[in-house]
């Protein structure tokens, strides 16, 4: 079992790397063919980072959770391991926390002996994320982030999971996704057909890229 101390280690990190890379933005994830596509949006409140962790913390909210970690203000009392899936879900955490540039596979969730309350499922082989409506804007268009799995995707989706073709970026203010995180070898923008609905979201003109 992993020390609380690593724990806690652990758990500053990824919320440096949350607030930094993730918290401030949307996110629209293009999945399926490159001649045939879909989308989902995605956001990373601050209150959902918990939720990653596989931790418990009764004497803090959710948001007092993620505002102790950010300012490296947790101690070993404020959390405790949830069960045997805690070292798991923290062990896949880092490399999770990278999912706009490394996501491979989008699924949605087919029940699984977890009884997780999950619907989409975003990753790879290796570890996966899941992801559900935003229960705080009841018919919203964004999904956020309720759990962190050290699974093959392929094993706990409907098959056949569709293949991530693009992931675009705002800030949470911008109108339009600007900025390109990643894009599929052998793609490019201009080869890319989106439908009019998507295409719509995005700001080609002023669109900038990782690469």
């Amino acid at each position: 079992m992993i020390k609380k101390e690593d724990a806690l280690a652990i758990l500053l990190r990824c919320a440096k790397t949350y607030d930094q890379t993730l918290q401030p933005y949307n996110f629209l994830f293009v999945f399926g063919s490159q001649a045939q596509t879909e989308c989902i949006q995605i956001k990373f409140p601050r209150q959902n980072f918990r939720h990653l962790t596989g931790v418990d913390s009764p004497r803090l909210t959710a948001k007092q959770f993620y505002s102790a970690c950010v300012n490296k203000r947790l101690s070993l009392n404020d959390f405790q391991f949830h069960d045997d899936t805690t070292e798991l879900k923290l062990g896949v955490l880092p490399t999770l926390l990278r999912l706009p540039k490394s996501s491979k596979m989008i699924g949605t969730y087919a029940g699984h002996q977890l009884f997780l309350s999950t619907e989409t499922l975003i990753g790879g082989t290796n570890a996966c994320m899941g992801f559900i409506p935003d229960s705080n804007y009841p018919g919203a268009a964004f999904s956020v982030p309720n759990t962190a799995l050290n699974l093959d995707i392929r094993d706990i989706t409907i098959a056949p999971q569709k293949q991530v073709v693009a992931v675009f970026r705002k800030f949470r203010t911008d109108s339009k996704y600007n900025h390109l995180c990643m894009i599929n070898r052998g793609i490019t923008i201009e080869t890319l057909k989106l439908p009019e609905a998507i295409h719509s979201y995005i700001d080609f003109d002023t669109l900038t890229s990782d690469f």
